[in-house]
């Protein structure tokens, strides 16, 4: 990892891919953290069962300065109320205009 701080997110999508399922759980100091490249699995830990990933104080404190208070960083009623307004924002059309402009 030390070597590949310059593409840090590059090489961490790299090893994801590399694993059967796409998706590896591991720790970093003081986290413990899951990471997958399935649409599904994204599903299902950020909106089927995203009570079973809690963030956490830590966590939200760590980045709140950066995201707010805000899907990324709440949990609980919290994140059901910023998930409740966010929603209509993320719809298939969208999401597909995004993909195809980036190209």
């Amino acid at each position: 990892m030390l070597m590949n701080l310059n593409r840090l997110y590059d090489w961490a999508t790299d090893e994801v891919l590399k694993t059967p399922t796409m998706t590896m759980r591991g720790p970093l100091p003081g986290w413990d953290i899951i990471r997958t490249a399935t649409p599904e699995k994204m599903e299902h830990i950020l909106k089927t069962k995203f009570d079973n990933y809690i963030k956490g104080q830590h966590f939200s404190s760590l980045y709140s300065d950066f995201a707010g208070v805000a899907m990324l960083t709440a949990d609980g009623s919290v994140w059901k109320l910023q998930h409740r307004f966010a929603i209509p924002n993320f719809s298939t059309q969208m999401i597909r205009g995004l993909v195809l402009s980036s190209f």
